[in-house]
Order: structure tokens, then sequence, then C-alpha cells
């Protein structure tokens, strides 16, 4: 965020203004965002429910059960039964301690684990005190709390690898290792760091993950795993097909619109591989790493096969980060990131199509503005290296 007496950009105006509104609506819904039911009966369907019961169910022998939906679902009580395990076998290796608690600390843990990682996110990306606030009381992170969601933790990890992919390639393998659990926003990572030449976080990223998946084969043994790759073509695919209000990916955007089931998925495919390409291009820029990853990370959003409107955290950081670049201020990335910031709160609202399409038409402006300006600032840092090198 702008300091030294500059003027407040209106990005930055709507982004205090929108973390005062967010700060009434967690003192006004704070039992239903922060309470604690020990039958789960009272509860919405939070995501760490999920969590929670898969870990249950693995430390009693069934962690093959977890694909089966109806096996899963009678496991949790009747207002949670939408929901489903769709992660990889090795997430149980995380989440197993949580299974050893009452859903009162799992919980607990949960939320002071998310705020923590906001606070290094913030910390390491030099966002300053009204950044990190606006970032905690940011649209964001209020969605990913209401849903009890892992976003917190993926961008800290995709924030601490790319940072450190350089100078610290086993502790940046060993956290790419770990965000395989989340295996969809990882596409573009190999592309990224192959492009800028870090293959040591691509050895160690590679080696750790086949301990990781070693690892949950001894303590599970492969019928998860056998379960899981067959639910990629049931229960992962007839989900990802059916259409969400929430969805934040290409395929379902386009669904929304009314566009046929091929070209849904040729859309999809465009995506990522439109995405890819410019990673490869971000990486080779001579430009400052924090910018190169903002970048990185909406891209990851628009590449990934599936991203929810709880995912918005990594282009909020984006627009942070951007927020902070003397050129941001009279651009027309400014105006739209101030639509932008507050999008996801629209995916909470009524179940109409136009809800539904906000958030996502809103990120694929985002990035096209942010990869646009991204190239802009490169190029003119980089005519300034040059210069600075003849002279």
């Amino acid at each position: 965020m702008r300091a030294n007496g500059e003027s407040l950009s209106v990005f930055e105006k709507m982004s205090v203004l929108t973390a005062i509104a967010i700060a009434g609506v967690y003192l006004y819904r704070a039992e239903l965002i922060f309470g604690i039911d020990s039958a789960l009966s009272g509860l919405k369907a939070e995501d760490t429910i999920a969590f929670w019961t898969a870990a249950k169910m693995a430390l009693s022998g069934a962690a093959a059960s977890l694909y089966d939906a109806e096996a899963f679902r009678s496991s949790v009580s009747l207002e949670q039964t939408n929901l489903l395990w769709l992660n990889p076998p090795h997430f149980l290796l995380a989440l197993a301690p949580l299974g050893l608690a009452p859903y009162a600390v799992t919980k607990f843990i949960w939320i002071g684990a998310s705020l923590a990682a906001l606070a290094y996110i913030a910390r390491v990306l030099r966002l300053g005190r009204t950044g990190a606030a606006c970032l905690f009381l940011s649209p964001a992170v209020y969605v990913s709390l209401f849903i009890m969601q892992s976003a917190p933790f993926v961008a800290a990890g995709l924030v601490f690898a790319l940072l450190n992919a350089q100078r610290h390639p086993i502790a940046s393998g060993l956290v790419l290792a770990l965000l395989t659990m989340k295996p969809q926003y990882g596409l573009l990572i190999p592309i990224y760091l192959a492009a800028a030449g870090y293959w040591r976080t691509i050895g160690w990223a590679s080696l750790f993950s086949v301990a990781l998946i070693a690892l949950s084969v001894l303590f599970y043994g492969i019928a998860p795993w056998a379960n899981f790759i067959e639910s990629l073509q049931t229960t992962h695919g007839e989900n990802a097909m059916r259409l969400h209000q929430g969805s934040l990916i290409v395929q379902q955007t386009l669904g929304k619109l009314g566009a046929p089931e091929a070209l849904r998925i040729a859309g999809q495919a465009a995506a990522m591989a439109i995405a890819a390409a410019f990673a490869w291009r971000v990486a080779r820029k001579d430009a400052p790493a924090v910018q190169k990853i903002a970048v990185m990370l909406a891209l990851t959003l628009v590449a990934a096969p599936s991203a929810w409107v709880y995912d918005w955290l990594l282009a909020a950081i984006a627009i942070l980060v951007w927020a902070g670049q003397r050129e941001f201020k009279n651009l027309p990335l400014n105006a739209f990131a101030s639509i932008a910031w507050t999008a996801p709160i629209f995916a909470l609202g009524d179940q109409s199509t136009m809800n539904g399409l906000i958030a996502p038409l809103s990120l694929y402006g985002l990035t096209a503005l942010l990869i646009f300006n991204a190239q802009v600032l490169f190029s003119q840092q980089q005519r300034i290296l040059a210069t600075g090198r003849a002279a």
C-alpha cells in the first residue's frame, strides 16, 4: 500500500472502506462463522467438517471408503450431506492429527493456523500495516473463513516456495510436495520453476512428493489410491460438469453462459495452455520476484481445473502486491481491481446466474490486466537495468 504522504488510489480507498464493512460483518455474523456445535447439527456446511470427518474415518481404518459418496456422507450430520471428499489420499497424513480432537478444537486450530498463514503472507510480501489490515479484512478472507477452506495455507505455501526456490530449494521442494495435497493449484509451478532454471527445487519437490505418496500407502494401503483414481472419472467428473455458482474455472463459466460440454472442455484446455505460456514468460523476466509471484497467483487460479470463490485469496494477494506499484495509480487496473476486490461476496448471494458470473469474469479481466501491465513494467525495468549496465 502507498506510504510517505502520497494520496490513496481509488482501489486503496475501496479496500479500506471494504475492510470496515467486513469488520462489521464479522461482528454481526460472528456466531455463524466462528460458532461451535459439538454435535455439528447446528453448523452450516463447513469444509473443515469434511476434513475432520475424513481424518476420523482414516484413523478408524476406513480411508478406502472416503471416495464412496454415500459412505462419506453417512458419517456427517444431516446439515452437511452435500459435502464430498475429493482430495488425494496423502492429504490424510496432514489431517490425521485433527481426527484425535473434538471438532471444536479442530476448528479453533484451523482458524488460528489460517490467521498465522495470512500474517506470514503480509510480512514477506511487505504489504505494510494498512495492506495487512485490508488483507485480513478482505472479502476473500471472509469467504474463505465462512466456508472454512484451505486457501490461506495454499497461498502461503505458494508464496514461500516461489520466493525461496532459488536460495532454499530443499525447503521450497518440501512445501511444494505438501501442496500436491491440493494438486489443482500446481499445474503452472513446474513450468515457472523450469523457465527460471530452479531445477533443484523441482527435483526436491518430486522426491518429497513420492515420499508422501509412499507414506500414505504405508499407513492406509493402496486401496484409497485406487479408489481416488477411479473417482476422477466418476465423482470428480460428475461434480466438475455440474454447474456450481462458486466455481471460478473457465469450463464452468462457459457452462453458465449456455455453452455445450465440448466447448466447455475446449475452453478450459485453452485457458490452461494460455496461462502456462504466460507463466513461462513471467518466469523469464528479469524483474522483482514479488511482482512475478503476484502474477503467478492470479494465473494459478485461471489455470486450475478446479477453483472456487473461497480461493479468491490468491487474486486478492496479487491485487495488494500490485497496488504498491507507482504505475498502478493511473492505470485501468486500479479501477478494475476495485471491482474485483469485492467479487467473491456475490457468490454467497442468491443462486442467480449473474451472481455466479461476477467472480470468474472479474478474475479473467483482472488477470489479463495484470499480465498486460506486468509486461509493460517488466520491460521498463529491464531497459533501466540494461542502461545501468551499459553505463
